[in-house]
């Protein structure tokens, strides 16, 4: 058996409420899911802090109330780093990286 050169995929999908409390658990999540997925930290941490720069927009984008939940959808594959954070219908963030190798 020959080894792969490609990196193993990495996913993860959640949903949050959109209540202030979550932005730096989202945030922290994505730096730990970046750095698991081979970014350098500063690379990461920039990514974390863009997250929770794009939660609290969405929180502030939301009407008050309701069941507004933000999605998030984080995925490390050969086709490179895809971070998404979105709530209903709306995309607040979508970002696509290379991922070191």
């Amino acid at each position: 058996m020959v080894p792969s050169e490609s990196a193993p995929t990495l996913c993860f999908d959640a949903s949050f409420p959109l209540d202030l409390q979550f932005a730096v658990t989202v945030a922290d999540l994505v730096v730990r899911f970046a750095v698991s997925a081979g970014l350098d930290d500063a690379a990461a941490d920039a990514l974390g802090r863009s997250f929770e720069a794009a939660f609290t927009r969405a929180l502030n984008g939301e009407p008050a109330g309701g069941d507004a939940a933000a999605a998030v959808s984080l995925c490390a594959g050969d086709g490179g780093i895809h971070v998404a954070l979105t709530c209903g219908e709306t995309s607040w963030l979508d970002e696509h990286l290379p991922r070191p190798r």
